[in-house]
């Protein structure tokens, strides 16, 4: 049983935590009843990047026998992707600008410096099949290698097509990871990448490296 529904947009979490915390914790909760009283002796595969989710799957193993693996997939992208997150707003900009035959692409992000561990979704998917057969645990889903969104947008246009600019927006950081927007007063940490901990067991070689020659956004 894989367990994927969440609200899982950043932006809209900061926009309306409290729907986002009560939404992503009552689905949880009731998947696992289900299985608790319905199927006990089924598995599980609980996709989530939330504490609170995490430690709930947690607990249900702990207490209740369940094998469940629990799965930390850092930020993931690929063909089809929402705006709703980084790189699918970034290569919307770029297609419309494009699509006018704009010669300048002009990107409107957040704090385009800052670096996060991104992951193809394609690999993710069979990331999420073979943890399957894992033993109950906690197994981050990741390349291992930070990527700063300078780069990530860059990865979106097709040279010489367009020449790229960026200009950073207060309304799109969010209030952790923005140290260039006046209106925010939380410092940006340093660059995050993933301990890539599920890659060394073998049973997931990556196929598609994100940004490079075979990647689509």
């Amino acid at each position: 049983m894989f367990h994927l529904a969440a609200l899982a947009s950043v932006a809209r979490s900061w926009r309306s935590p409290g729907e986002t915390l009560v939404t992503n914790v009552q689905v949880t909760v009731n998947l696992l009843e289900a299985v608790r009283t319905e199927a006990p002796e089924a598995g599980v595969v609980v996709a989530s990047s939330g504490a609170a989710c995490d430690l709930l799957a947690g607990q249900y193993a702990d207490a209740f026998g369940i094998r469940i693996v629990r799965t930390r997939a850092f930020n993931h992208a690929g063909p089809g992707q929402s705006d709703d997150y980084v790189v699918g707003t970034l290569t919307r900009q770029v297609a419309e600008a494009e699509a006018a035959g704009t010669a300048e692409v002009v990107l409107r992000t957040g704090n385009p410096d800052s670096a996060r561990d991104f992951t193809d979704v394609r690999d993710v998917v069979r990331a999420y099949r073979a943890a399957a057969e894992l033993p109950a645990g906690v197994y981050n889903l990741c390349s291992g290698r930070a990527t700063a969104c300078v780069i990530s947008w860059s990865s979106c246009v097709a040279p010489p097509r367009s020449q790229c600019a960026t200009r950073s927006t207060p309304t799109a950081c969010a209030p952790t990871t923005c140290r260039s927007c006046p209106a925010r007063r939380s410092a940006c940490g340093p660059p995050a990448a993933g301990d890539p901990r599920f890659r060394w067991s073998g049973r997931w070689p990556t196929r598609w490296r994100f940004g490079g020659a075979n990647w689509v956004g």
